[in-house]
Formats: C-alpha cells, sequence, structure tokens
C-alpha cells in the first residue's frame, strides 16, 4: 500500500517482497575488528541512524576519485564516539571531508546479548561519484507547493527483510532524502532516520531503482528534492 502524504510518501516492504540485483554503490558500513558485520556472532557493531553523504573537493571530483575511507573510532554506550585514527585513505581532501561528515552522523550503540557496550570500530564512508552528483542535484531543486507537483509512481522495486533484521523481528521506518529527477529517476541524498541491519541500504537500492512521473512547475518537468519513508512490517 502507498500512501501519500504532504512532503512524505509512505511505502510499505513485507520480508517476502522481491528485490532485483542493484548497481553496487558504496554505503555506510560499520564494523569491529576486521570481521563482518556481526563478527562471531557476539557484539552487534553500532549502527548508523542518520547521515549525510560526504562531500567532494573540486580536485577528487575532476580526477574522478572514488573508494572508501575507512575511519577507526571508539563507541561508549550511547552511541557517542571518538575518532582514534584513519586506517584507509583516499587523500585528496576526501579524508578531511569524510571526518567533517561523520562529525553530525547518529548512531546506535554496539550491543552484546541485547546490552549496550562499549567498543571499538570501524566506519567505511564510501565516495561515489553518483552520490556526490545527487548532493550537487539537491541544490536548486524545488519542493512540493506553490505551482509544484507531486511526483507519481510509475513503477516501484520493493526493499527486502535482510535475514539478520528477519531473525530480530525489526520492524520501523526508514525516512530517506531523495531528489527525483526531471527525467523521472530518484537518487538518495541522505539517510534522514534508519534501522541498521541491512535495512536502510536495502531501501536505497530498491528506492533508487524506482522511476517516477516527475513534478511538474509551469508546464514544464523539474527536479525535486522529498523525504520518502519506507514501512518495514513483519506480517
Amino acid at each position: 500500500m502507498i500512501l501519500i502524504a504532504t512532503l512524505v510518501f509512505g511505502l510499505v516492504a513485507t520480508p517476502t517482497a522481491a528485490q532485483e540485483t542493484a548497481e553496487a554503490i558504496p554505503l555506510v558500513q560499520v564494523r569491529i575488528g576486521n570481521g563482518e558485520a556481526v563478527p562471531n556472532g557476539i557484539v552487534r557493531p553500532p549502527q548508523a541512524l542518520s547521515y549525510t553523504y560526504p562531500e567532494y573537493t573540486d580536485e577528487a571530483r575532476d580526477l574522478g576519485i572514488e573508494g572508501t575511507v575507512t575511519v577507526e573510532a571508539e563507541f561508549d554506550t550511547q552511541g557517542n564516539f571518538e575518532v582514534l585514527r584513519i586506517v584507509k585513505t583516499l587523500g585528496f581532501g576526501l579524508d578531511e571531508r569524510a571526518l567533517e561528515a561523520l562529525a553530525n552522523w547518529r548512531f546506535v550503540p554496539a550491543q552484546r546479548n541485547g546490552a549496550l557496550v562499549g567498543a571499538v570500530a570501524q566506519i567505511d564512508i564510501g565516495f561515489n561519484l553518483l552520490r556526490e552528483q545527487a548532493r550537487l542535484l539537491r541544490e536548486g531543486a524545488f519542493r512540493i507547493g506553490e505551482g509544484v507537483s507531486v511526483p507519481t509512481i510509475v513503477s516501484r522495486i520493493d526493499p527486502t527483510y535482510s535475514q539478520e533484521a528477519r531473525e530480530e523481528r525489526l520492524q520501523g521506518t526508514v525516512a530517506l532524502e531523495a531528489v527525483v529527477l526531471e527525467d523521472g529517476s530518484a537518487r538518495v541524498v541522505s539517510l534522514i532516520r534508519g534501522l541498521g541491519l541491512g535495512l536502510d541500504e536495502n531501501a536505497v537500492q530498491a528506492l533508487e531503482r524506482w522511476t517516477f512521473e516527475p513534478s511538474m512547475k509551469d508546464g514544464k518537468a523539474v527536479k525535486i528534492a522529498l523525504t520518502i519513508e519506507v514501512n518495514f512490517n513483519l506480517r
């Protein structure tokens, strides 16, 4: 079911919905040591609840630099963190831009057996030119209202539950800031409110494969910035 209200689209994903393979895009990943997302099934690393993609430097953009900056940070039981060092660099000013963006991110603390614990974790921050394009497109994008119509969905790919989120019976809403372009394609700019356990990434990857009838202003298609909510419900 799709509900459209004011500036927010409400989208529902179920654990049985099909998801097509999306193009690989660098997303935020938090891990402990060199392990996977949940190393040894013992400690769950901190989960990013909100973030904005970091900005490129002019030099890195001109050179077409893409990749990941990895930062090691110490987290307390409230999700606050202190950066300890940069483990993997990209140079061209991108390391500094990664730290600037990271300073405004919010996290859920690490957990062990359901209890909140402190942890030292590594944060992978991806730099991708498509993400940078989306960030730049947000500048000058219209908002719904004052003669700007609401974009309507033409086709959609439903996001799925990750296995871990299903096992934890995690439910809730992922809120994304996106730009719908004049050609009806969508690009996610930032995570406003996340759930973690892979659901944020699934929501982003699915949404960027949607197509829209673009917003119109004075008879012309225009790009528009808006918030899209993806609801994950187990039922």
